[in-house]
């Protein structure tokens, strides 16, 4: 069973650029390498509610 990896890990991003300029090396990304934010304002809401801090809209919302 050591061939199977440990679970919540990743591998790493292959990335161009160094310092500020780090970004997504496009050539060896594949079809299945994405990132999906679309739970993302739905988990910020219930992490305000549980820690107390008040609902804030962000500046542009458009």
């Amino acid at each position: 069973m050591s061939d199977r990896k440990h679970p919540g890990t990743a591998g790493l991003l292959p990335v161009k650029g160094s310092g500020c300029g780090i970004r997504p090396d496009p050539d060896a990304l594949n079809d299945d390498t994405g990132f999906d934010f679309s739970g993302a304002r739905s988990l910020l809401e219930k992490q305000q509610k549980a820690s107390g801090i008040p609902d804030q809209k962000p500046a542009s919302d458009e």
